[in-house]
Order: structure tokens, then C-alpha cells, then sequence
């Protein structure tokens, strides 16, 4: 019979927890991944003349630093598994901007539906 650990390890690539592991120092992990992660799209707009650049390009920018954010958060992520970091990261890259685009793509939907014009279509 497998234990719930072989199966973290063989199904899910993932080490089973130490019985030191602390939730509050995971959870600040957590958090602060979470914080620096999620500035590094704002940064672009924070760093740079906004009237200097084009908005498009600096979109474009955006999404490079952030998909370039998502592949480091997944190679760290391997430092906690039996997974490589290569793997890991392009696993969450893909993972983060396929969250992105679905996201994109529903609130440009929204803003098509709730707009006045479309009320004519």
C-alpha cells in the first residue's frame, strides 16, 4: 500500500514536509514570493517615462519581465523537488501566462459586453 510521502515523491515530484518545518516561516515564503512576483509586472510602468515610450511596448515588456519572473519562481520551486529547475520553471512559465491570457481574454470580453456599442451588435 503507498503512502501518502511515495506518493508526493513519484506522483507529484514533490519532497514530503520535515516534521521542523515551520507554517509561519512557509507562509512568509509564500508571501514575499508572492509581493516580488507580482511587482515585477508594475515595474516596467514604475521605471520608466510613461509619455517616453510607447504603451504597447511597454506591454510587451511587461509580459517578457513577467514570464521571465514566472520561469525563476519555477526553478526555485525546484529546490523543493525531485523535479529539474529547467522543468520546473518552463512548467510554471507556461502555467503563469496561460493564467495570464485567460485573464486578458475575459476581461476584454467583459469590457466588449458592458461597452455601449455592443449593445448594437
Amino acid at each position: 500500500m503507498c503512502s501518502v510521502n511515495d506518493m508526493m515523491i513519484h506522483e507529484l515530484g514533490l519532497t514530503p514536509p520535515d516534521d521542523d518545518d515551520s507554517p509561519v516561516k512557509n507562509g512568509l515564503v509564500t508571501f514575499t514570493a508572492f509581493i516580488v512576483c507580482g511587482i515585477v509586472p508594475l515595474l516596467v510602468y514604475m521605471c520608466v517615462d510613461v509619455h517616453s515610450a510607447s504603451g504597447e511596448t511597454n506591454f510587451y515588456i511587461s509580459i517578457g519581465m513577467t514570464a521571465a519572473a514566472l520561469f525563476i519562481l519555477g526553478a526555485l520551486k525546484s529546490l523543493a523537488s525531485y523535479i529539474s529547475w529547467w522543468k520546473s520553471g518552463l512548467s510554471i512559465m507556461v502555467l503563469g501566462c496561460i493564467a495570464a491570457a485567460s485573464a486578458y481574454g475575459i476581461s476584454a470580453f467583459a469590457e466588449w459586453l458592458l461597452s455601449p456599442t455592443s449593445q448594437e451588435h
